[in-house]
């Protein structure tokens, strides 16, 4: 994951465009492949619960972000 968001900072340095949106957007989108490709399919584990939780934060955070640049374009 770290390997993941060095990389999203490395890109957004070297074209110069630093946006806090992307950054989230970008993390957000690793942590869901992370969380997809190490789930285990018959079996449960621990740490997926708070996995989960983190994810769905991190979905309810970006959906009301989304809400609110649809909100800014259509003037309301």
């Amino acid at each position: 994951m770290s390997v993941w968001m060095f990389f999203i900072i490395l890109f957004m340095i070297l074209t110069e465009a630093p946006s806090i949106e992307i950054l989230f957007a970008l993390t957000l989108l690793g942590m869901l492949l992370i969380a997809d490709i190490t789930t285990p399919s018959h079996v449960r584990p621990t740490f997926l619960k708070g996995l989960n939780i983190i994810i769905a934060t991190g979905v309810v955070i970006f959906a009301l972000y989304f809400i609110q640049a649809i909100m800014e374009v259509i003037g309301v």
